[in-house]
């Protein structure tokens, strides 16, 4: 309702998303974080934090964040719901297949099928292994963040604005 409020004042909100009050990152955690953040991704919160906040916000898990990254890309995907035109609905093609023929071969299929979602951490394989690799897919993305990071340059109107402010500031000072 706040975000609402908010939304129809033209104001930004500061919702939260993401923080969970167990300990580790556990079921109990992740079945907060996704609470949160499905509840988050359909109001009208513009402006999101506690990203990986653990612990009664006494700890941030870098596990955590990138779990939540994952569950946010997914929401993402979600709340964008389904577009209804006549391409997607392909009435065409499905006068084109008939009754009890396949829709795998057609070129509508193909040049279709790539917008489904696929998870970049969650398991999708066909074979269980007896115990999940989410945690093992974690550590690697993480590994792979401070490896490759780079911290982009922000924009030069934006530095110059900042400038600004830090002269004021140091005249005050």
């Amino acid at each position: 309702a706040a975000s609402e409020m908010a939304d129809y004042y033209g104001l930004p909100f500061f919702g939260t998303a993401s923080c969970s009050d167990a300990k580790t990152v556990d079921p109990q955690a992740m079945a907060e974080v996704t609470m949160e953040l499905f509840s988050t991704s359909l109001s009208k919160a513009n402006i999101v934090h506690d990203i990986g906040v653990m612990d009664h916000c006494n700890s941030v898990s870098p596990a955590m964040a990138v779990l939540a990254n994952e569950i946010i890309n997914q929401m993402k995907n979600y709340c964008k719901g389904v577009e209804v035109n006549e391409e997607t609905l392909a009435l065409d093609v499905i006068q084109d297949v008939g009754f009890g023929g396949h829709y795998l071969q057609h070129t509508h299929t193909f040049s279709n099928f790539k917008e489904i979602w696929y998870p970049e951490l969650f398991g999708r394989k066909m074979e269980n292994p007896d115990e999940s690799e989410i945690m093992t897919n974690v550590i690697n993305k993480i590994d792979a963040i401070l490896e490759n990071h780079e911290v982009p340059e922000l924009d030069s109107e934006v530095l110059a604005e900042l400038a600004k402010w830090e002269e004021k500031y140091n005249v005050l000072v």
